[in-house]
């Protein structure tokens, strides 16, 4: 062991939080008969040390440092000198460690480096390596499954069931939107008066906490917070991955976009509504990477044409004609809230359509049928 070494090592033993900065891998994926390098980022990490060992031997691995972390999580540092962790210790260190790195110094004097030096080089990416962990499967899972979209033609799956169950609801945070809407009336009022572009309203949207944006949302619908109808707390249809996209509550997210489409005589597809989510409800879009499939759906846009295919099942939104069923585009039922709100009236939630009807051949029947049929007389858009 050099001078070097050993000066990292105890160096590292001593800190009480270590910076790792993000860095980029390639991984070759198949394609066809070939294969493709891909290149992906694993975000930078900060480890806040709660315990500190050098040299421990646990079982038949000793990593140069063990550093105990938040909710007694270990990560195992080995520092690169003469030679770089082989795959059998590699494959040793994913078991009792949450996650292992590789430090380089093998371009570095053996003699030694001052701890200004050190500093220097430890914020320096091309240094570290994550051997495994958590932050490395999922920033690679994230780029494998962008790769494979990227070259998928999205359609709408087999296992799609137009009207899914609802979720159990929010209850509690529901009552907080509910306390939010006398506030929200004023809001609505007062934006109202700006006459802003929708762009600037979504923006205005995506600065508020998904509370307060609810709250706009039931006020502008004249909703319930309390008892929101079963289609705007959509769980999602057996079958039906999106890998995290619009992974929330659908409290937090339908009824908004319902807001915002639902109502009115204009024409969309559900990449405009994806598109407009991004600004208007950024922090439940966090894990959209907009990568497109080679149909042009995001993840988002995807899962958001089968919400609003549902909501076509509930007659809240009719099919343009001459629409294919993945390039539908859709026209609320409704023009004005106050149509929406007699529907309400005349069919409340508990008497919706029964949960578990899969999209079937019926189904594609009268999609097919209603993409060539004009819209009843005065309700063209």
């Amino acid at each position: 062991m050099t001078l070097l070494h050993a000066f990292v090592r105890d160096a590292l033993a001593e800190r009480r939080s270590l910076h790792i900065p993000a860095r980029s891998y390639r991984i070759p994926m198949s394609v066809g008969a070939g294969s493709e390098s891909i290149e992906f980022e694993v975000e930078d990490k900060m480890l806040n040390v709660v315990a500190a060992e050098a040299e421990l031997r646990e079982g038949s691995v000793q990593p140069d440092v063990i550093y105990t972390v938040e909710y007694q999580r270990r990560y195992a540092i080995e520092v690169r000198y003469t030679h770089a962790v082989d795959e059998l210790k590699r494959q040793k260190l994913t078991h009792g460690y949450a996650g292992s790195l590789e430090f380089d110094v093998s371009d570095l004097p053996s003699s030694g480096i001052t701890h200004l030096e050190l500093e220097k080089y430890l914020a320096q990416a091309h240094r570290w390596e994550w051997l495994h962990g958590v932050e490395l499967s999922y920033a690679r899972n994230r780029a494998e499954r962008s790769f494979r979209w990227k070259r998928s033609i999205w359609s709408v799956p087999h296992g799609f069931q137009s009207n899914p169950p609802a979720v159990t609801k929010a209850t509690a945070k529901l009552k907080i939107v509910a306390k939010r809407m006398s506030w929200a009336t004023s809001a609505l009022r007062e934006l109202k008066s700006r006459n802003l572009s929708h762009a600037e309203k979504a923006n205005w949207l995506g600065a508020l906490d998904k509370i307060n944006r609810v709250a706009i949302a039931c006020a502008g619908l004249r909703l319930d917070p309390e008892d929101l109808p079963a289609y705007l707390l959509q769980g999602r249809s057996d079958g039906v991955d999106f890998h995290g996209t619009l992974a929330h509550h659908p409290y937090s997210w339908q009824v908004v976009i319902f807001m915002r489409f639902g109502v009115g005589n204009e024409s969309f597809h559900a990449r405009d509504v994806a598109a407009w989510c991004l600004q208007a409800m950024p922090d439940r879009c966090k894990l959209e990477d907009r990568t497109l499939s080679a149909n042009g759906f995001t993840r988002t846009a995807a899962y958001i044409h089968l919400f609003l295919l549902s909501l076509e099942f509930h007659r809240l939104l009719r099919p343009h004609p001459g629409s294919s069923l993945e390039e539908m585009r859709f026209i609320p039922m409704y023009k004005k809230v106050s149509d929406f709100k007699r529907f309400i009236d005349e069919k409340p939630p508990d008497q919706a359509v029964a949960a578990g009807s899969k999209i079937d051949a019926v189904m594609f029947a009268r999609f097919r049928q209603a993409m060539h049929s004009p819209p009843p007389g005065d309700e063209s858009p």
